[in-house]
């Protein structure tokens, strides 16, 4: 929901406590990646993003080289 709302900072702050809880789950990982990169927390985002990957290979893949160039853009 949080996502749905652009509500980036609540997102970050509840998927931080999801991967807390279970930093296994890729899936949480992931969200906070993308809530991360909404965010404008690009180094982190592209940490996350790669995380996520790999544990689930099978996540898609794209955000992570978006990420990734615009963090050498702005970097």
């Amino acid at each position: 929901v949080l996502l749905l709302r652009n509500d980036w900072d609540g997102a970050v702050d509840a998927y931080r406590e999801a991967v807390r809880l279970d930093p296994t789950y890729a899936s949480h990982r992931f969200k906070l990646a993308y809530a991360l990169d909404k965010r404008g927390d690009l180094d982190e985002a592209v940490a996350e993003y790669q995380e996520a990957l790999r544990l689930d290979p099978n996540l898609p893949r794209e955000p992570l080289p978006r990420a990734e160039h615009l963090r050498t853009l702005v970097g």
